[in-house]
């Protein structure tokens, strides 16, 4: 199951901080450290009852997953329309209420900089119809501000983002068609320029702009899924993925991310296996979860292979983790996992 070295302990890590694993659970924020738990802040009776096991049903209908970002001194929370900051282990901000509506939530809210406080964060949200979709700033004690509005349906929504610099950053798009994309966010000048659009080849739900080339992996379920690089105005295949990827984060010299498990689109035909079967699409070529981990000279490197749980994956959650990484590990939040749901797995750079 874990190719290397890990320890596993229990909780959803929302973040890695100063070293310090930030975990929810019972509607709690704890910190991990020294193999025990130690309560920063609780939030809500409804932050406790999603924790519970077997109610991710709710999960996905309220669309109330934790989201957050990190920077070299900062750590910004983001749940049920309202953020959070941290700026030492108990410092905690509370800013509320004009984030977003519900289903308007961020994938993944990204700093500026290391010593900003600014973050960037965009809509990711069901639209069909492709409404207008926004790019936002947020600013500690200060209200969202428009940085970027896509009008003319040009996308569903926006996946994440993969700073280039403390101004410009790749923006992933999707799902289909013209909205599977991926454009270039200039903040001095306040535009967007789309580099590539119109395959399922430009899905991609997370990347790494390493020195040497901007890797990003896909995220379709029409197509084969690849780790693609970007280098020298080329994109180019580099490997071949078992499956599609939401999650993965990059600091560094390494990118790591997990692959996902869903249903096929022909299931969605039929009530029954729509809700309850668990078929994956035919392009996909596993049953299992798989944790990589890719350095910056572009060696690919599974950390492990999982079994998802027996539970239907679209009435509850997709088997898949969360990804958090710092300059010495990476975490993979597991879930519906076989054995495993709603626990961690750390591995350390020096054990790889």
């Amino acid at each position: 199951m874990f190719l290397f070295n890990c320890s596993i302990f229990s909780g959803k890590c929302v973040g890695i901080h100063h070293d310090l694993h930030y975990i929810s659970k019972f509607g709690f924020i704890f910190v991990y450290q020294d193999k025990k738990l130690i309560r920063v802040k609780f939030f809500s009776f409804l932050f406790f009852f999603l924790d519970l096991p077997l109610v991710n049903l709710i999960v996905r209908v309220l669309r109330k997953n934790v989201i957050s970002g990190i920077s070299n001194n900062k750590f910004i929370f983001i749940w049920s329309r309202k953020r959070y900051y941290f700026f030492s282990r108990s410092d905690l901000f509370l800013l509320k209420s004009d984030l977003f509506s519900d289903h308007h939530s961020p994938l993944q809210p990204i700093f500026t900089s290391p010593d900003s406080g600014d973050v960037i964060c965009g809509e990711y949200k069901s639209n069909y119809n492709r409404e207008d979709t926004f790019i936002y700033m947020l600013s500690p004690y200060s209200k969202k501000v428009i940085v970027y509005k896509f009008t003319d349906h040009l996308i569903e929504h926006i996946h994440s983002f993969v700073q280039i610099n403390p101004f410009c950053f790749y923006v992933l798009c999707g799902d289909f068609d013209e909205s599977a994309s991926i454009w270039i966010l200039d903040l001095l000048n306040k535009n967007c320029t789309r580099l590539f659009f119109n395959d399922q080849i430009y899905r991609a739900g997370c990347g790494h702009n390493f020195t040497n080339g901007f890797i990003y992996a896909t995220d379709s379920s029409s197509i084969s899924n690849s780790l693609m690089l970007y280098k020298n105005d080329i994109l180019d295949k580099i490997h071949t993925l078992p499956s599609s990827v939401i999650y993965g984060v990059g600091l560094g010299d390494f990118f790591a991310f997990s692959t996902n498990l869903e249903c096929s689109l022909g299931s969605r035909n039929n009530f029954f296996t729509k809700w309850f079967i668990n078929t994956p699409p035919d392009m996909f070529e596993t049953k299992s979860v798989h944790l990589f981990l890719i350095n910056n000279n572009f060696t690919l490197k599974l950390l492990a292979k999982l079994s998802p749980t027996f539970l239907p994956w679209r009435l509850f959650q997709y088997p898949t983790a969360r990804v958090h990484i710092s300059a010495d590990r990476v975490i993979y939040s597991l879930q519906s996992i076989s054995g495993l749901h709603d626990k961690c797995i750390v591995f350390k750079f020096s054990d790889l």
